[in-house]
C-alpha cells in the first residue's frame, strides 16, 4: 500500500466497518491485514477491541498480534515526525451539555433509540457516550442511530427524499413511511382476477355440455322462429337465432348465436334439425354447431388472461411482504446519490431514476437503483452527486429509497 492509499480516509472506514460487521470470519481477517498498513493512532484502540471482542479466535489472536506489533511501529514513527492526520478529526465534538440534550429531550430513560453506531469504525453502542469505545473516535450531534431510532436532530436532516412526506417518518412524527404501491395494485386487480376465474368456469361449463350431447344428445325437429345481427361497440356484428322444438309431447324455445353464415342462409318458418339433452331439454344445440370452438377459446384466452394477472399478483403480493419486513425489521442507514435524472413521458408524468451506493450494517458496499413514477418531482430540483439519502434496509435484496 502507498503513502496516499495509508492516509485516505474513505479506505480506513470501509475495512474498519468490515472488520467490526462482516458476518464472515475470512472477510474480517481480510480487513485487519489491511487496517495495520494505515496510519492512524486511533487503530491500536480498534485492534485491542477485536482482540477482546470478536467471537472468532483466529480474528482475535490476528488482533492481539498486530495490535503489538503497531504500536511498536507508532512508537517508532511519533520519534520521527508527527502522526497522520486522523480520517475523523474534522467531526465536531459535541460539548456534554449538548450531548444531554440530544440524548435526553424526549425522556430521561435509556431506550433501544439511544443505540448509535460509530462512523469512523461501525462500533455498536447502547449507552450515551461522547466517544466510541472500540476506536476513541468522538460521536457528532449528528452521528447517525442504530436500529429503527427516527429521533428528531439525529439522523437525516439534510437527506434528500423520493418521497419528501418521509421527512416526518426520519424525525418521528409518523411510524410508518408513505404507502407503496403495492396494496393499491393488489386491490386494483383482484376484479380482472374475478373475471378471469370467471371465463375459466364458464369454459368449463361449455366442456361440459359439448360432452353431454356427444355422449346422449338426441336429434329433433324443430322451427326457425326468428334471427337478428347485433352490432358491438367496435362494429363487428353478432349473429342469433331463435327456434322451437319438442321433447316428450313439449314445446320448448331457444335462442343460440350462430355464424354469419348460417344467418344469411336460414329462412323464417322454415324447419330444421337440433340435438338435445333428453334428460335436460333445455340443453339444446342447432344440429352441426356443436363444436369445440367455443370452449376451446375460453380455455386458451382465460388461461393467458389469468397467467398475466397471477404473475402481476404475486409479484405486488411479495413485494407487499418484503415491504411489511423492512417496516417491521428494517432499520434507516444513509448513502450518497450517484447520478439522477428525471424525464416527462406521453403521459405527462415524472419519471425519475436515482442510482446510489450505501454501507450495509455488514459493512458490504452496495449500489442502489429507484426507477419510478414521482409527479411530485417535477418541481423539485434533482439531488446533487454525493448529497445523503436515507434507505429503509431489511437485507441486501430488500431495501428501499425513502
Amino acid at each position: 500500500m502507498n503513502d496516499s492509499s495509508a492516509r485516505d480516509p474513505q479506505r480506513l472506514k470501509k475495512w474498519l466497518q468490515q472488520a467490526r460487521n462482516s458476518t464472515d470470519p475470512n472477510l474480517r481477517i481480510e480487513a485487519l491485514l489491511e487496517i495495520r498498513h494505515f496510519d492512524d493512532p486511533r487503530i491500536p484502540t480498534f485492534f485491542e477491541a477485536i482482540g477482546e471482542n470478536d467471537r472468532d479466535s483466529e480474528v482475535r489472536d490476528l488482533a492481539k498480534n498486530l495490535l503489538t506489533k503497531k504500536k511498536i511501529e507508532l512508537g517508532l514513527s511519533l520519534n520521527k515526525s508527527e502522526p497522520a492526520e486522523s480520517p475523523i478529526a474534522t467531526i465536531p465534538v459535541p460539548t456534554e451539555s449538548q450531548f444531554e440534550e440530544s440524548t435526553h429531550a424526549h425522556s430521561g430513560a435509556m431506550t433501544n433509540a439511544d443505540a448509535w453506531e460509530c462512523e469512523y469504525c461501525g462500533g455498536v453502542h447502547d449507552k450515551p457516550r461522547l466517544k466510541c469505545m472500540y476506536c476513541d473516535s468522538p460521536r457528532s450531534l449528528s452521528q447517525k442511530t442504530k436500529g429503527k431510532s427516527k429521533r428528531k436532530g439525529l439522523i437525516g436532516g439534510n437527506a434528500f427524499l423520493f418521497h419528501e412526506k418521509n421527512r416526518d417518518y426520519l424525525t418521528g412524527k409518523q411510524s410508518k413511511p408513505v404507502s407503496g404501491r403495492a396494496g393499491c395494485l393488489i386491490l386494483f386487480l383482484i376484479p380482472f382476477l374475478v373475471i378471469g376465474i370467471g371465463m375459466a368456469i364458464y369454459g368449463v361449463k361449455l366442456f361440459s355440455d359439448w360432452q353431454t350431447l356427444n355422449e346422449r344428445g338426441v336429434t329433433r325437429q324443430g322451427i326457425y322462429l326468428s334471427s337478428e345481427r347485433i352490432e358491438d361497440d367496435d362494429g363487428d356484428y353478432d349473429y342469433y337465432a331463435t327456434y322451437s322444438y319438442v321433447v316428450n309431447e313439449r314445446q320448448y324455445t331457444a335462442r343460440q348465436s350462430i355464424s354469419s353464415g348460417l344467418y344469411r342462409t336460414l329462412i323464417i318458418g322454415a324447419e330444421m334439425t337440433v340435438i338435445v339433452d333428453p334428460q335436460n331439454p333445455l340443453l339444446v344445440r342447432i344440429n352441426g354447431t356443436n363444436s369445440t370452438d367455443e370452449f376451446m377459446f375460453l380455455f386458451v384466452f382465460s388461461f393467458c388472461w389469468n397467467l398475466v394477472i397471477i404473475v402481476v399478483f404475486v409479484g405486488a403480493f411479495n413485494s407487499l411482504l418484503r415491504r411489511r419486513k423492512r417496516l417491521k425489521h428494517g432499520q434507516v442507514i444513509f448513502g450518497e446519490v450517484v447520478d439522477a435524472q428525471k424525464e416527462i413521458d406521453s403521459d405527462n408524468d415524472c419519471r425519475v431514476r436515482i442510482t446510489y451506493e450505501f454501507i450495509t450494517p455488514n459493512g458490504i458496499h452496495e449500489a442502489g437503483k429507484t426507477n419510478e413514477i414521482n409527479n411530485a418531482m417535477k418541481n423539485r430540483r434533482l439531488p446533487l452527486t454525493g448529497v445523503q439519502v436515507a434507505i429503509l434496509y431489511h437485507d441486501i435484496k430488500n431495501y428501499e429509497l425513502l
